[in-house]
């Protein structure tokens, strides 16, 4: 099973770097931590459809919950970043902080509800 987790863990991480690159490319905002941010938000809603799920295979959900999720989503890259672009401008800073702390959550419960609609 550990090899599993591994799996979906390496291309959620490659992920993860693809699509921040590409963010960062569109933006251009010198931020790095609004890709972070985009890339966690997209990553609890999806936690949130897959841990819904109930998968015939519990290989299946391990790969997808735990492996992809936990490594496309990031939370100890999103403060280093936070704490690297401090000096851009404290009320941004804090402002996409905020967002990712209270957004995580929200779009966590909102993957689930989708689910839970879809399943009835």
């Amino acid at each position: 099973m550990a090899l599993v987790v591994a799996g979906g863990a390496a291309i959620g991480a490659v992920s993860r770097f693809l699509l921040g690159a590409a963010i960062d490319a569109i933006v251009s905002s010198g931020i790095s931590a609004v890709s972070t941010t985009v890339i966690n938000l997209l990553g609890c809603f999806l936690f949130g459809l897959v841990s819904s799920i109930a998968f015939a295979n519990p290989r299946l959900s391990a790969f997808c919950g735990t492996g992809f999720c936990g490594g496309f989503t990031t939370f100890s890259a999103f403060v280093i970043l936070l704490l690297l672009q401090f000096p851009v401008s404290a009320p941004v800073i804090v402002s996409i902080g905020f967002i990712h702390l209270l957004g995580c959550p929200l779009v966590y419960w909102l993957g689930t509800t989708c689910v839970r609609g879809a399943q009835r």
